[in-house]
């Protein structure tokens, strides 16, 4: 597997486990709706309701 691919994985698997907070294999609607809310509250810098895109591409910076 090239390093490009194998980096990707392992970001992908890192997410999918943090995602996977009781380690069920899985990702239920629950663990999903929980996290995605929480990753709105802090991309929602401004606190504002809503997250622009500048708000975004700050937030994809940082895990990247």
């Amino acid at each position: 597997m090239p390093a490009v691919a194998e980096r990707w994985e392992k970001a992908q698997r890192f997410l999918f486990n943090r995602t996977d907070t009781d380690d069920g294999g899985f990702i239920s609607e629950e663990e999903f709706t929980t996290l995605q809310l929480e990753r709105f509250k802090k991309m929602d810098t401004d606190r504002n309701g809503k997250v622009s895109f500048e708000e975004n591409k700050r937030a994809i910076e940082k895990i990247l």
